[in-house]
């Protein structure tokens, strides 16, 4: 049996400190959750019906935080829980996810999902009524980037040609995608 630790708008004061602790007492990993902007009189409520976070939660960047608790361990695994991948663009991404992988001798796995709050979405200037079918196109666009380095794909979202991106990661790059619709 997996046990995984959430860590769950907790800040930055204390990320080794609980990484180091958590690899202590045996947890296989730990989880981050992910938000950019939450607009103060956000609206949305969450799929579960409650108000889970609050616009003022401390939401520390997830990959950051990846990389700072692998750097103080070397068994823990960590993923995202979930990376709202629909609020970015599938080449920073890529890029940001192979680099994590990679320097964490894979011990990250992606974890995503389309998001539930459209006021994050409006915010960032990204439409929220397509968030599912770009976030599959996305899914699209970084696995033929992390396939050979150079990729083209043709899709609604996004259309190019032999558009490279390196170093490719050597190991396949878990994908696990969340949500409750």
């Amino acid at each position: 049996m997996e046990h995984w630790l959430a860590y769950f708008m907790d800040g930055n004061e204390q990320v080794r400190d609980v990484a180091r602790a958590a690899e202590a007492l045996g947890f296989t990993g730990i989880a981050l959750v992910d938000h950019v902007a939450l607009p103060e009189n956000f609206q949305s409520v969450h799929p579960s019906g409650e108000r889970q976070v609050e616009p003022q939660a401390q939401f520390s960047d997830p990959f950051i935080t990846a990389a700072t608790m692998a750097g103080v361990t070397s068994t823990l695994r960590f993923m995202t829980y979930i990376y709202l991948l629909a609020l970015r663009d599938p080449f920073s991404v890529a890029k940001q996810v192979t680099t994590l992988a990679m320097q964490t001798d894979y011990r990250f796995s992606f974890g995503i999902g389309a998001g539930w709050n459209e006021e994050e979405f409006t915010l960032l200037g990204q439409d929220f009524a397509t968030r599912g079918r770009r976030m599959d196109e996305m899914i699209g666009v970084m696995r033929g980037l992390w396939a050979e380095g150079t990729s083209s794909y043709h899709g609604e979202f996004y259309d190019f040609s032999s558009v490279c991106q390196y170093p490719v990661p050597q190991l396949r790059i878990p994908i696990w995608v969340g949500g409750t619709s």
